[in-house]
């Protein structure tokens, strides 16, 4: 029993680890929520399965606790992928937003540099002009 917390502990490090690495610091304290609550439901699903299932008698409820089980995971998974995906897609608008706004600076600094030069120009120009 033990093992098997152990081992579900171990792959959702390993998730953790492998999200932080592909997005930087995308891993927050809802996806850490979400990895745990993935966990406890397959913990509990082995649970069933192999301790509680061979207990009961009746192959009817055997089925409806097994169906409830999956749906649970399904529908969970089916959330954690949405929001995981929303999450990425999130993350890939803030770096356009965050290039574009680097574009932007480098933009309005070439214009003031221009605009400097431009200015020094007519300055000396005017000065030509004025000495003739």
């Amino acid at each position: 029993m033990y093992t098997i917390a152990l081992i579900i502990s171990k792959l959702g490090g390993k998730l953790t680890v492998f999200i932080r690495i592909q997005r930087g610091n995308f891993v927050t304290r809802r996806y850490k929520y979400y990895v745990l609550f993935g966990s406890l439901i397959i913990f509990e699903a082995i649970y069933v399965m192999f301790f509680l299932l061979p207990t009961i008698r009746d192959p009817k409820m055997s089925i409806l606790i097994v169906t409830m089980i999956c749906s649970a995971f399904l529908v969970f998974l089916f959330i954690a992928v949405y929001v995981f995906f929303k999450g990425i897609k999130e993350s890939i608008q803030n770096a356009h937003k965050l290039e574009l706004l680097e574009v932007l600076q480098d933009y309005t600094s070439n214009l003031e540099k221009m605009y400097d030069e431009m200015r020094k120009f007519r300055h000396d120009y005017i000065n030509i002009i004025a000495a003739q």
